[in-house]
């Protein structure tokens, strides 16, 4: 049985980032780091062994030549690992993006305000039963 050697990708498709999601580990490949944005935050406390963060990437478009980078979200919590993607490629496709990221950032705005107010009624009510 021989080995084959890999042989590299020449064509441009191959050398947009990658990002693989392996078990509970996140990789991202790329030929060249071009970002307008990366961020990733760990959503635990420090000194937690919790292996929650979320990812967020936005590939540089080069003054607008460039439409194919990246751009997304990943958010993992322990063993569940979720990516959602905002492609910027066609005006239909932005549209969807920016729509989307709105939707979700409202969503989870009114979620933290529902569990801020449910945290202080637990609270107030843990208080309430020790006088």
């Amino acid at each position: 049985m021989k080995n084959k050697k890999a042989s590299k990708p020449t064509d441009a498709a191959a050398a947009e980032r990658e990002v693989v999601v392996h078990g509970p580990t996140l990789f991202m490949r790329e030929k060249e780091s071009r970002n307008a944005f990366l961020r990733r935050e760990f959503l635990t406390l420090p000194g937690s062994i919790e292996t929650s963060f979320v990812l967020a990437v936005v590939a540089d478009s080069g003054n607008g030549r460039s439409v194919g980078g990246w751009n997304g979200v990943v958010i993992g919590d322990s063993m569940r690992i979720i990516c959602l993607e905002f492609s910027l490629r066609t005006p239909e496709a932005r549209k969807v993006a920016l729509y989307k990221i709105k939707t979700l950032l409202q969503t989870l705005a009114r979620f933290r305000d529902a569990l801020v107010l449910e945290a202080t009624e637990i609270e107030n009510a843990g208080e309430e039963e020790g006088q």
